[in-house]
């Protein structure tokens, strides 16, 4: 069976869900996983440039980083074991509600012990100056006490 990118990244995020859980009888064959593919958008990149501005000199932002081959995060700071991820339309069903894939990998982030942080796009839209933005982060203390 082929898979296709994305279908190979959840595949591979249920392995690593089970490994974790230690049901290592149940692991699926990974001989058909393909790496991941990588897509920034217009949105994530406004989001990481308002956090790169925000934050305190020496805090490392990370765009699309990898916590495992086929875990990628929109955005990392490592040193403080934070995730943020900005949801964009496709995190959501026609409801507005957010797909079980998105839940799914947030709480498998929060099982390696990361912080996650999500920002849906209907949030983020309603935000037209840079101060509302900041205003907006700084609502998040994990945010807020990396900030200058």
């Amino acid at each position: 069976m082929e898979f296709t990118s994305e279908q190979a990244s959840q595949a591979h995020q249920v392995n690593l869900w089970l490994k974790i859980n230690r049901c290592y009888g149940y692991l699926l064959p990974t001989s058909s996983f393909k790496p991941t593919k990588i897509h920034t958008s217009q949105l994530q990149e406004n989001v990481a440039l308002q956090i790169k501005n925000s934050v305190r000199n020496g805090i490392l932002i990370h765009e699309e980083y990898a916590i495992d081959p086929s875990l990628i995060v929109d955005i990392a700071i490592v040193s403080e074991h934070l995730v943020i991820e900005v949801d964009g339309p496709s995190h959501f069903n026609q409801l507005g509600q957010e797909l079980e894939t998105t839940l799914f990998k947030r709480r498998l982030l929060q099982k390696l012990g990361w912080t996650v942080i999500s920002f849906p796009y209907t949030d983020w839209d309603k935000l037209k100056t840079e101060d509302q933005q900041k205003a907006y982060l700084e609502g998040y203390q994990d945010l807020k006490k990396l900030f200058k």
